[in-house]
């Protein structure tokens, strides 16, 4: 009897112990985290980096989640046939591909394994290697923080928002003259937005804090050949204008506004007549489900939109919305975060803000090839992409405005775009 026991005992104790030698494990069922993914290029490099998100995130008593077993890290040159390329445990933070080629595209993705369990999948990222060449300054020695730098038609003048050498705590819209390297401040807490392709005019927008909440005051048009403004709209019903465009030989501007949008953080997109200052919605983005929108931008044309949104169950990707046509489409099918769309003069190039690499990077769209671009991701670029950082400068050449950790201050530089 007792060898019949003994028997029993040691075939249960084999059933329930962990995997050894081929033995089928049983173990408790656990939540276990999928890293953080990012991915840094280099000269025919990628750094695949690999972060445990535990420190960084907050979790319900008892619900920390366990390390996987082991990460597949997998890896594509079309982003359809991955194959498997490295198999590392969870202690290990970064992954070294080499021998790849510069200014090609590289998708990867990882997968958390947790034997016994469902695994988990990441984002599928993507990124370029390339031989980092430290950029120029467009205009040496303007070193304050500007974030939303436009220059004017004929490249004179230099409008750009930041805080004044005697104040860290009013931002101030400053207005550079290039030639005679004058800097002036247009206006207090503004912003604006855009300059018009026909004359060196701007429109830009003041702002006033109610609440801790910051609401359009003014939308004023600004000559800067003459020095004069017109007020356009004054403390508007809304309160939430933004993204003017100056069109039709300055005789109309496009705008997006929350008025009559069931929220205050849906906009549709607007039309005004300058000559006689009366506004109508023109497109109904609310009704198409694409009222979440951010930044709006025209083509040369002036016959297509370009705006990031995203319909409910999306990322936020780019959108085109032709007023020919009166239809919405996406502006490409890959499935990445894009914002901050900015048209190329001759309509073929898209440039935006993408999180594609795992870090919020410039990217560029070709419409003629349906190819991407990587524009930055070098370790000197570093900039915040809220401020829109980019601007087209004519169509091969991207104007960026990033932080320089060498000068300490805001450069702006500009990139060849084949």
């Amino acid at each position: 009897m007792k060898k019949f026991i003994y028997l029993f005992l040691i075939a249960t104790l084999l059933y329930s112990c962990v995997e050894d030698d081929g033995l089928e494990v049983e173990r408790e069922e656990k939540n276990f985290y999928l890293p953080y993914f990012s991915a840094k290029r280099g000269n025919e490099i990628v750094t695949l980096a690999l972060t445990d998100p535990r420190p960084l995130t907050s979790y319900v008593p008892g619900g920390i989640p366990v390390a996987p077993d082991f990460v597949e890290i997998y890896m594509s040159e079309n982003g359809t046939d991955f194959e498997l390329y490295d198999q590392v445990d969870s202690t290990v933070f970064n992954v070294e591909v080499g021998d790849l080629k510069n200014n090609q595209l590289y998708y990867f993705k990882i997968r958390s394994i947790r034997v016994g369990q469902e695994s988990k999948e990441s984002w599928t990222l993507l990124t370029s290697p390339k031989e980092e060449k430290w950029p120029a300054a467009i205009i040496p020695g303007l070193d304050k923080y500007g974030e939303f730098f436009r220059f004017s038609k004929d490249k004179t003048y230099l409008s750009y928002r930041a805080f004044g050498d005697d104040s860290f705590e009013t931002e101030r819209l400053f207005l550079y003259n290039v030639d005679s390297r004058e800097l002036s401040v247009l206006a207090e807490r503004s912003y604006l937005d855009n300059w018009s392709k026909y004359s060196n005019k701007a429109i830009y927008s003041t702002t006033e804090t109610i609440d801790y909440t910051i609401y359009t005051d003014q939308i004023i048009l600004h000559d800067a050949d003459t020095g004069e403004e017109t007020v356009l709209i004054d403390s508007p019903e809304s309160r939430s204008v933004s993204n003017m465009i100056l069109a039709d030989q300055d005789r109309k501007v496009y705008f997006l506004s929350s008025e009559g949008a069931q929220e205050s953080y849906y906009f549709n997109i607007w039309e005004m007549d300058l000559a006689t200052k009366e506004r109508k919605m023109i497109v109904d983005l609310e009704a198409i489900g694409l009222a979440s929108c951010w930044e709006l931008n025209l083509s040369d044309d002036e016959q297509t939109f370009y705006m990031d949104s995203r319909k409910s169950g999306e990322r936020r990707t780019i959108y085109q919305y032709s007023l020919v046509e009166n239809s919405s489409k996406r502006l490409f099918d890959l499935s990445i975060e894009a914002t901050r769309p900015r048209i190329s003069p001759d309509g073929n190039k898209v440039a935006f803000i993408s999180d594609a690499s795992g870090e919020d990077e410039i990217w560029v769209y070709r419409m003629d090839t349906g190819s991407f671009s990587q524009v930055t991701g070098d370790e000197f670029y570093d900039f915040d992409h809220r401020g829109n950082p980019m601007h087209w400068l004519n169509s091969n050449e991207l104007g960026i405005s990033y932080y320089s950790q060498l000068s300490k201050g805001e450069v702006l530089t500009s990139v060849s775009i084949d």
